[in-house]
């Protein structure tokens, strides 16, 4: 069976916060869900009313604050959760008080329920900077941007690493 994908759109910045679902096991992850929570949370349930998906995963593709700052608070609502993103973000986690229990490399693969993602090191807008590959579909963050100047003047930019990474 495919997985539930969807988006809701959320906070005051424009932010998408994403949901995969297994249906077979009712386990979703939510990709950076950082503003309006009981918002999120609601809308989580709307996808089996009778039995809500349980949330395994916080999946952060970076950690600025309009895609993770808002981890601590889905984590006071969804204590069992994970929090998901790529290893060499763990600094900027921490530095916004997210604990990153899931530390990924490039390629390295989790599931949630039976559904199996790939993680994307796609460093640039900051080092550790994560796509989510799910077959033929991909969760981006902020790693492409209409804007790409306003994504690359950001603290922690690496600049000739973005670009290396979209010509290769």
């Amino acid at each position: 069976m495919d997985a539930v994908i969807s988006s809701l759109r959320i906070g005051p910045e424009v932010n998408f916060c994403y949901i995969i679902l297994c249906p077979e096991t009712n386990q979703c992850g939510l990709i950076d869900p950082s503003f309006e929570f009981d918002r999120v949370i609601e809308w989580v349930k709307t996808f089996n009313p009778k039995d809500p998906p349980t949330v395994k995963y916080l999946i952060a593709t970076h950690g600025h604050r309009d895609h993770a700052g808002g981890f601590p608070q889905m984590l006071e609502r969804i204590p069992h959760a994970k929090v998901v993103a790529h290893e060499k973000e763990e600094e900027r986690l921490k530095k916004i008080n997210v604990p990153l229990h899931l530390s990924l490399r490039d390629e390295e693969e989790f599931q949630i329920g039976n559904i199996r993602i790939m993680a994307l090191h796609t460093p640039g807008h900051t080092e550790g900077g994560c796509c989510y590959k799910l077959g033929n579909q991909i969760f981006t963050g902020d790693t492409l941007l209409w804007v790409l100047a306003a994504v690359l003047t950001f603290p922690g930019a690496a600049t000739k690493t973005f670009l290396k990474v979209l010509k290769d």
